[in-house]
């Protein structure tokens, strides 16, 4: 592993939060980072930033000094999350936040809107892409919702 632990990593099946798959939350797209939660590696330990959804970090305790880094509201990253996320990349896998977790919904139901502006998104490859901010409206993906709008990110 390198330094920064860069290289890819084939995602959990589960979010770190809830421990629910993409279907079980309806569907969306995997978070890693963004402005207010996130989770990775850091070549070392970091904390506290902004004082509403600050950093915390946790040594891998794998040899290669780095350490997994945490962001977000203090409630969210309990002890077990953390231990959760430790564990999944001891075993080689990025773990990731959903967007119901993440407060990527649509603001009518609630759905996972489809584009998590602000964010970096995880892929079933293992790579990341981030979700820049744009002025407009990225629409819900629950059928149901009058906000709904079909679209492919």
């Amino acid at each position: 592993m390198s330094k920064q632990g860069k290289e890819w990593r084939l995602p959990t099946r589960c979010c770190v939060l809830c421990d629910r798959t993409l279907e079980e939350v309806g569907g969306g797209k995997r978070i890693v980072w963004s402005g207010t939660i996130g989770v990775g590696l850091s070549d070392r330990p970091r904390g506290g930033g902004n004082p509403e959804f600050p950093e915390k970090s946790a040594p891998l305790d794998d040899g290669s000094g780095c350490y997994v880094l945490v962001k977000g509201r203090r409630e969210l990253w309990t002890d077990d999350n953390i231990e959760r996320a430790r564990q999944a990349y001891l075993s080689g896998q990025q773990p990731w936040i959903c967007q119901r977790c993440a407060g990527r919904v649509c603001r009518e139901c609630g759905a996972p809107i489809n584009y998590p502006v602000g964010a970096d998104i995880l892929h079933n490859s293992g790579c990341s892409t981030h979700a820049p901010v744009f002025g407009f409206d990225p629409g819900c993906t629950n059928r149901n919702c009058r906000k709904f709008r079909k679209w492919k990110l």
